[in-house]
């Protein structure tokens, strides 16, 4: 039966897909321009508060069934990420003393807020097209910014190492390639349900648009997993089996892992190879670095955000000596760890790095299983499982940003929005849940708010 979708519905519905748009434009005039003296992270509190406030307007609530296993690991890693923001370093700095960490744990709360609150809002499959077209759309303003800077149509242009790159709205090539290593997924997917000729003209046309942007990022990451992605997309729309996804998807963590170790422990000849050949890649080095500080601290982390704090105390002599050949780079350490698995490792310990691991299995194993037996939504949750991939396979070697992690998140949700059933009822548990980020939404527009008011008091 056909569904209708209220004004107010469609409005919540597309809001997790317009925050990639909105927040990196805010980030990229405050550090182009120096007009708008925001903190990164102040927008995204505000925006998602205002999202989650808006879900008080909803007279009845229809919730997806969720498995008991994921509530008890979900709960572990909300509780974890707390336990490492308080104990990292000592209860007193870490909590009231550190902004960074407040703003890390706020920020992780603010994206599962933005997963919650897009799982909750899609009530049907017609209600999954509208977010997956809503995604899709919001690339053609992200890839129109991104010619511009081509062209050098913008006014305001990065300066430096990037300009060579297109960096669209995000601040950095490499953030616009894990954008665009989620998006150009859901348009090749909704390219591919397309009857209508017209529609695939005009998909088709944003494909190769698409396609052109993450060429001129120069993001080899982002390159090689839409490389891998999108033939699996293909090939899985026509034949799935369970078990060969699971070990399809197993295989491409283990060979992460093995090729992580590898280049950790063989970083310093890696980089002696590279130099040779005019590239003087930095990322081998950083993960020997960040391996000293997990082994400084293997159990309660750094605390969120704090990356580049540990790697002060913990950078290995090749890394510093390397860092030292740029001038621009003497002194300093990087601050992020190109690498998802020794970011999580360095500021959540192991057990944080076992617990997302086991979090984010335990979603792909819902939605693989509910492709098997659902050959309505197969497609579409196809779409979303490899789009979630090809994001963690850009992470192997380069950092997350804001903008993408939104998108991430906003994804996540709707695949498992597609792989559960709906209950009819009102859910006690999910009211708690949506009780909860209310709180933690209203704390962190409230903070985000004072904060950047005393920053333009500066």
């Amino acid at each position: 039966m056909k569904s209708e979708i209220p004004l107010k519905h469609l409005l919540r519905l597309v809001l997790p897909s317009l925050l990639v748009v909105v927040i990196p434009l805010a980030m990229d005039a405050g550090m182009t321009t120096r007009i708008f003296a925001i903190p990164k992270l102040t927008a995204m509190h505000v925006i998602v508060g205002a999202g989650l406030l808006a879900w008080l307007a909803v007279d009845s609530i229809m919730t997806p069934h969720l498995p008991r296993r994921i509530w008890i690991v979900v709960s572990a890693w909300l509780g974890w990420l707390v336990i490492t923001t308080v104990f990292a370093q000592s209860p007193a700095r870490s909590w009231f003393g550190s902004y960074d960490w407040q703003l890390g744990l706020l920020t992780q709360m603010g994206l599962m807020g933005v997963a919650w609150l897009t799982l909750i809002s899609i009530r049907d499959v017609r209600a999954a097209r509208v977010v997956q077209w809503a995604i899709v759309f919001t690339s053609i303003p992200v890839i129109l910014y991104g010619a511009m800077q081509f062209f050098q149509l913008d006014p305001f242009k990065w300066q430096g190492c990037f300009t060579a790159q297109v960096f669209s709205t995000f601040g950095n090539p490499n953030y616009f390639g894990g954008y665009l290593a989620i998006v150009v997924l859901l348009t090749l997917s909704a390219w591919l349900d397309s009857n209508k000729m017209s529609a695939r003209l005009g998909l088709g046309v944003l494909l190769v648009a698409q396609a052109w942007g993450l060429w001129v990022t120069s993001c080899r990451s982002a390159i090689v997993a839409v490389a891998v992605t999108a033939p699996l997309l293909i090939l899985w729309r026509w034949r799935f089996n369970l078990w060969q996804a699971r070990i399809v998807l197993l295989g491409i963590l283990i060979a992460s892992m093995i090729g992580t170790f590898v280049v950790t422990t063989q970083g310093e000849k890696i980089v002696e190879v590279l130099s040779a050949r005019g590239d003087s890649e930095i990322r081998p080095l950083t993960w020997g670095s960040a391996a000293q500080a997990v082994a400084a601290r293997p159990w309660i982390g750094w605390g969120l955000s704090s990356f580049d704090l540990a790697l002060v105390d913990h950078a290995t002599p090749s890394f510093t000596a390397r860092m030292n050949e740029n001038v621009a780079c003497r002194g300093q350490v990087i601050d992020r760890a190109h690498n998802i698995g020794w970011e999580l490792l360095v500021e959540l310990g192991a057990p944080g790095f076992v617990l997302w691991l086991m979090m984010m299995a335990l979603f792909v194993d819902v939605m693989l299983s509910a492709a098997a037996g659902d050959v309505e939504n197969r497609n579409l949750i196809f779409a979303g499982v490899l789009a979630l991939l090809s994001y963690v396979i850009h992470q192997l070697f380069n950092p997350s940003d804001l903008g993408s992690l939104i998108i991430f998140w906003c994804v996540l949700g709707w695949t498992l929005a597609l792989s559960l059933p709906r209950v009819e009822k009102q859910n006690l548990y999910a009211r708690y849940v949506m009780q909860a980020f209310l709180i933690v939404a209203a704390f962190g527009a409230g903070y985000g708010l004072w904060t950047w008011i005393g920053t333009l008091r500066k």
